[in-house]
């Protein structure tokens, strides 16, 4: 079926109701084998939308309430004062100017934009990733409903932004670079000018050890990579000096050579037990003769999950280091776990629906009794397009309410 004959349907009835245009779609995309593939991507598009929706009914406060505040003092100062305000990541706050004069300083279509373009990257990554994995349509939109309503994903798009934006842009960047052979490195620039955590991951992509299972030819290079990675402070206390008239790089490296303590909650039982799940699909994956991925990269993007994962508890005595970094995680969690599905995946029509609609029931149930709040689930569900965008301006106290360290 031709995406000319659906486009402007399904245009109408998202304005009308986002919620029940997007499941409706969602349900002929999953039964509809007809459907042309340019389609799926005004169906990735509407339901990064309905995200945005969802986040502009955020009550701005810590983090989000950090950067909206930091946001609305656009209007005090000349674009290169703004950014040197920061004295770091430019990229993003340099988006923050630019749009604060596009959108006429609001901050629900500043929260709206920051939300749909991360969300819509990562939908056309899973895609781009799983369509070699497995080209049953059903499995790839499993992949795509366990990105959008991954709860712990979501709750941190309105509030860890930058990082947020950054981790969509490494899968995008590694799904490319890796599976698809497409050296976008003006990706990687960009992904740290956002937030500088994500240099730990884009130079993995360029290593060509990695490419191979571990074993005799790569042992040495992996172990030494770890003992580099062990020795990182060491390292960016010795290139500090170099780089006092960059700031951007004297940032990361400032950061990088000493502890970072900040008081966040610790490191829980839950988050091993989410490592383990995301390490054992991976390695099973990746080992198992029978179940072996044969396309290009997997080998690479799983030697970088197994790296990723051991800095992150090298470093658990850094709790917010190590909470930083494990948020990164989230990303890959719909590109790994849909792996164990790749064979058989949702055969029946009525497994794909209940477990496509377990998903979406308790995104919403996480949305009421989750740490942040919202509209009423049933307000969200019920809402037009022109009731999300006609909503007031949020209420955004002053930034100097938080500490530099509350918006890392």
């Amino acid at each position: 079926m031709s995406p000319s004959k659906l486009i402007i349907p399904a245009i109408i009835l998202f304005i009308l109701n986002p919620f029940i245009s997007i499941v409706l779609l969602g349900i002929l995309l999953a039964i509809d084998k007809t459907i042309d593939k340019k389609f799926y991507y005004i169906f990735y598009l509407l339901l990064a939308f309905f995200l945005g929706f969802i986040n502009m009914t955020k009550v701005p406060e810590s983090d989000l309430g950090f950067h909206a505040s930091k946001y609305l003092y656009v209007s005090q100062y000349s674009f290169l004062d703004y950014l040197s305000w920061f004295e770091k990541e430019p990229v993003f706050y340099a988006f923050n100017y630019i749009f604060y004069y596009i959108s006429g300083g609001s901050v629900k279509f500043w929260v709206f934009v920051i939300t749909v373009f991360p969300y819509f990257i990562l939908f056309i990554s899973l895609d781009k990733f799983h369509s070699k994995v497995n080209v049953n349509k059903r499995y790839i939109l499993f992949s795509i409903v366990l990105a959008a309503f991954f709860p712990q994903l979501f709750s941190l798009s309105a509030h860890l932004i930058r990082q947020f934006i950054a981790g969509a842009i490494i899968v995008y960047f590694l799904v490319d670079k890796l599976i698809y052979g497409n050296n976008k490195w003006w990706l990687a620039i960009l992904g740290v000018l956002i937030h500088s955590t994500s240099i730990l991951i884009f130079p993995l992509a360029y290593l060509s050890f990695l490419k191979e299972k571990l074993g005799k030819g790569n042992i040495v290079y992996f172990v030494g990579l770890i003992f580099i990675l062990f020795t990182y402070q060491y390292f960016a206390q010795l290139l500090l000096p170099y780089f006092t008239g960059i700031e951007s790089i004297h940032y990361i490296l400032e950061r990088a050579s000493v502890d970072n303590t900040f008081e966040l909650e610790k490191f829980s039982a839950l988050n091993y037990v989410f490592i383990g799940v995301l390490l054992v699909i991976t390695l099973y994956n990746q080992y198992k003769e029978e179940l072996d991925i044969n396309i290009t990269g997997f080998n690479h993007l799983a030697n970088i999950i197994l790296l990723f994962v051991i800095f992150i508890l090298m470093n658990l005595r850094q709790t917010e280091l190590a909470l930083r970094l494990f948020f990164y995680l989230f990303f890959f969690f719909p590109l790994i776990v849909p792996l164990v599905l790749k064979k058989n995946p949702f055969d029946k029509k009525f497994s794909f629906a209940s477990v496509s609609i377990s998903i979406i029931l308790f995104f919403f149930y996480r949305l009421d009794t989750g740490t942040w709040n919202y509209d009423d689930k049933e307000k969200i569900v019920l809402s037009s397009s022109f009731d999300f965008l006609s909503r007031p301006e949020p209420v955004v106290y002053d930034y100097t309410r938080y500490s530099e360290a509350d918006a890392q």
